[in-house]
């Protein structure tokens, strides 16, 4: 176990003494004195005829057998010892940096990182440092220097540059270097590799990373996520994590959305290859009619002008031919690096990709 690990495993050690540890228990048939469904419009809905909401947070009396048992299912889908279900990708990212330097551990992230992860860091009275995007050497020479317990954090595919991270060489870090490895795989689950299990999962890392993200909101076309991890992190997570601890479970209906989107993903296998095929096509176009060989290898591509003007017209441009395209500029990516970010899809065809190729030669757009 890491010091990361001890240091969470010692604060829960000190609650349980102080007879302060949270637990969620499974909510009951008992008469409710406990919960916030102050009308009763929680336990049923005449179009569903199911319960509609969860009624209070899991550790009052929102911790239904449903979603236990949907956790049990999440922890061996994504192929850990605990899955901790949230309502959304950003509470949980949020929710476990807040949680992880309110415990006195330093986190160390790529410079790249999510903008969630970012707002739980700011004003954290804990080391902050951000490393070089995506390289290893810049991060072992800031694990030398940042004090334990720390945590470091990437994402398997970054979602604005379309990059991926160099999990191998980041994982092999550990053996030298004590630190919480956390990878936020919201955009590689179910685009990376096989399976969900994303850029951990197609570079066989998963025993190497620690905690690992995994939204709901992408590839599955559902919403929330979950963190994945071990008992201690799970533990940790009931009794220090604030949007867990104090926002309302996840509602019967979210989980049966969430139960489903799963199931639809393992049965899309036929998808999938269609937009790996996507992918492939709209590469080797970029490169016969440009020249330019991208290196982005997932969904998420990235192109960008001469210049600011010239990325934010074609974007236009792009809109008025009737492509839904976005230019993405600072604050979520620096002055300088703006762009256009082009999202593929399995149910794009080749004469989509086709025009959108000739329209961004026509621009002179360049990688």
């Amino acid at each position: 176990m890491n010091q990361a690990f001890y240091k969470l495993a010692a604060a829960l050690k000190q609650r349980e003494d102080s007879n302060l540890l949270r637990e969620a228990k499974l909510r009951t048939s008992n008469i409710d004195f406990s919960s916030n469904d102050y009308l009763g419009l929680a336990k049923e809905n005449a179009h569903f005829n199911a319960p509609q909401g969860a009624g209070s947070s899991r550790l009052i009396s929102g911790y239904s057998s449903e979603l236990a048992e949907t956790e049990k299912q999440l922890a061996s889908i994504y192929q850990g010892e605990t899955a901790t279900l949230f309502n959304a990708g950003f509470e949980a990212n949020y929710g476990l940096f807040e949680m992880l330097t309110s415990q006195g551990i330093n986190v160390l992230y790529d410079e790249h990182i999510h903008a969630s992860i970012r707002s739980a860091l700011q004003g954290a009275r804990v080391q902050t440092w951000s490393f070089k995007h995506n390289d290893p050497t810049d991060l072992a020479a800031k694990l030398a220097r940042i004090h334990t317990p720390v945590a470091v954090v990437t994402e398997g595919l970054f979602s604005m540059s379309g990059t991926i991270s160099p999990l191998e060489e980041m994982s092999a870090l550990k053996a030298k270097f004590d630190f919480l490895f956390i990878v936020d795989e919201a955009h590689s689950a179910g685009t990376i590799g096989k399976g969900l299990l994303g850029r951990t999962g197609q570079l066989k890392v998963i025993d190497s990373v620690d905690v690992r993200i995994h939204t709901f909101g992408k590839a599955l076309g559902s919403q929330g996520a979950c963190i994945v991890g071990n008992t201690t992190l799970q533990s940790a997570l009931w009794n220090f994590c604030k949007p867990l601890i104090y926002s309302t479970a996840p509602s019967p209906l979210f989980i049966a959305s969430v139960k489903s989107a799963h199931k639809k993903f393992s049965e899309s296998a036929e998808v999938r290859a269609k937009l790996d095929s996507n992918i492939a096509y709209f590469s080797a176009q970029i490169a016969a009619k440009t020249g330019f060989t991208q290196g982005l290898t997932g969904p998420i591509q990235w192109w960008s002008g001469t210049s600011l003007e010239q990325t934010l017209s074609t974007a236009e441009m792009l809109r008025e031919e009737g492509f839904d395209v976005v230019a993405i500029r600072q604050p979520t990516v620096q002055q300088g690096k703006e762009g256009i970010r082009i999202c593929l899809h399995a149910f794009n065809n080749n004469t989509q990709i086709d025009q959108l190729v000739m329209h961004f030669v026509k621009q002179q757009v360049v990688y």
